[in-house]
């Protein structure tokens, strides 16, 4: 007897409340102390009755009351015996729910059974006490499955019925009237009674569950929602904790290289202002006091440029969608940056090549700044990251009828145009571990740290923000000691159709 998928799916192996709430009474042995209430309540409404009235109920009931009493003390047992048993053996909570199914559905069965009993000698179907089938309904209702609980239903309304025709068609003699100060009554013998009284306890089991299991519904599906926000924002607090901690990281890696060339250029400068340095080395301590300064300002400018980025508004976005930055413009910003980056390049012997082919009226949908900030990052990188000797690409084309573009392009259907970026090197490459964390910011790679290579751990991280926004992707082909490949996909449409759009606007 296995639960339903529905109470077992709770994001995963949470329980939803109703398997949670059977299971916890199960275990308190909620059912057993109940019971053990009413059997005392029972026994002393019985003498209650005796000592005012004299009269004695008949013999019959004390066996039930009794037989229930028997009966409650082996599921105290049998409840017990399964306690030890997932103490001991530990269960896990799929068969504990099981087990607390069986045992509750076993309990509620015999329970309707001993009232349907105790109904028999308290007046049959003239006794009120058949409210109690509302009760037990009303518990099936919201701690068993639907299955279980239509089950119990028609266990319950086929006992009551067989109670009222057996007495109505005489096979259950004689008939006990409910209060022995009135002696016995004649409408359990009157059909269009018995009739009424089984449909009305019909009516009431079936209300009891309709409403009953519609308010369960509601308050699963709540808690479902509720359970699936709590799990988001659960992740979300340990993907915060661990943002946290690649900043605390990045921090102390950003303040020991911030620190380290402003302790030089400190000296160094203490040094020329004593006039301790020799005439013929005074040029090269400037240039090497210049370098320190760059590398400090890069550090600084990287972490501007990412806070900007995230600081971003999609207002901002649709901005950029509507802005005339031409192709020829990004081929323009990728010249004058392989300009700039060449002396770099040449001081490691690296051979920096720059090609262009691309339409000159694609119009790309990013910001100019944002363009450069992103390109400038990757042919940084790429140079940073190549040995003495290597090979640096840089290469922008426009691709007609490329792949099929991800949900956050914006390209229109007609065009089928991206103009793309390739920046390929001959470096040190990535594994699969530094390829998997590539994007998220404050995080180097373990090739990076192993060549002592600087690095604020932001570059990657702002060439996907910018990307991102402009509705592209990004293709990455590394290998280690192979170098790397990132080829930037920017949705591009042409000159005529992009001014067309505007004044349809």
């Amino acid at each position: 007897m296995g639960a339903p998928t529905s109470l077992l799916e709770f994001h995963g192996s949470e329980r939803s409340f109703r398997a949670r709430t059977l299971i916890s009474f199960v275990r308190l042995k909620w059912f057993i102390h109940l019971r053990w209430v009413m059997i005392a309540a029972a026994f002393a409404v019985v003498g209650l009755e005796r000592a005012l009235t004299g009269l004695s109920r008949p013999q019959p009931l004390f066996t039930v009351l009794a037989l229930l009493l028997i009966v409650n003390f082996f599921w105290c047992g049998l409840s017990y015996r399964l306690q030890r048993l997932a103490h001991d053996v530990a269960i896990d909570a799929e068969s504990s729910y099981k087990a607390a199914t069986v045992l509750a559905n076993a309990q509620i069965a015999v329970d309707l059974l001993l009232l349907t009993a105790i109904l028999r000698y308290t007046g049959g179907v003239e006794s009120p006490l058949a409210i109690f089938y509302l009760f037990h309904m009303a518990i099936a209702a919201l701690l068993l499955t639907r299955p279980h609980v239509y089950f119990q239903a028609v266990w319950a309304l086929a006992l009551y019925a067989a109670l009222a025709l057996g007495e109505l068609s005489g096979l259950l003699t004689p008939h006990y009237p409910f209060l022995p100060t009135l002696g016995p009554g004649t409408w359990y013998a009157n059909t269009g009674f018995v009739f009424c009284a089984v449909l009305i306890v019909a009516c009431g089991i079936l209300g009891m569950l309709y409403f009953v299991l519609q308010i369960a519904g509601r308050v699963e599906s709540h808690e479902r929602a509720l359970a699936r926000a709590n799990s988001a924002l659960r992740f979300s607090q340990q993907k915060l904790v661990e943002l946290q901690a690649r900043k605390a990281e990045f921090m102390r890696t950003a303040a020991h290289q911030l620190k380290s060339p402003l302790a030089i250029v400190q000296t160094q400068v203490g040094l020329l202002r004593e006039g301790l340095v020799p005439a013929n080395e005074v040029r090269p301590l400037y240039d090497r006091i210049l370098s320190r300064c760059r590398e400090g300002i890069l550090q600084v400018t990287r972490l501007l440029t990412f806070a900007r980025l995230q600081e971003l508004e999609s207002t901002r976005t649709n901005a950029v969608r509507e802005s005339h930055f031409h192709a020829k413009d990004a081929a323009r910003i990728l010249r004058e940056q392989c300009d700039r980056q060449r002396p770099v390049a040449e001081e490691k012997s690296i051979k920096l090549h720059y090609q262009e082919a691309f339409s000159t009226d694609a119009i790309l949908s990013v910001e100019p700044a944002d363009f450069l900030d992103c390109t400038a990052n990757l042919i940084d990188n790429a140079i940073k990251y190549t040995p003495n000797g290597g090979e640096v690409n840089v290469f922008i084309r426009t691709v007609h009828d490329s792949n099929p573009r991800g949900a956050a392009s914006t390209m229109p259907d007609d065009s089928g145009s991206d103009v793309l970026v390739t920046v390929s090197d001959t470096g040190i490459g990535m594994g699969e571990e530094t390829r998997a964390h590539l994007f998220e910011p404050y995080r180097r790679g373990v090739e990076a740290i192993a060549a002592q290579i600087s690095g604020s751990g932001l570059g990657m991280s702002i060439v996907q923000a910018v990307v991102e926004r402009a509705g592209g992707r990004i293709d990455v082909d590394t290998a280690p000691g192979k170098g790397s490949r990132f080829t930037l996909h920017f949705p591009a449409v042409r000159a005529s159709d992009h001014d067309r759009t505007v004044a349809e606007k």
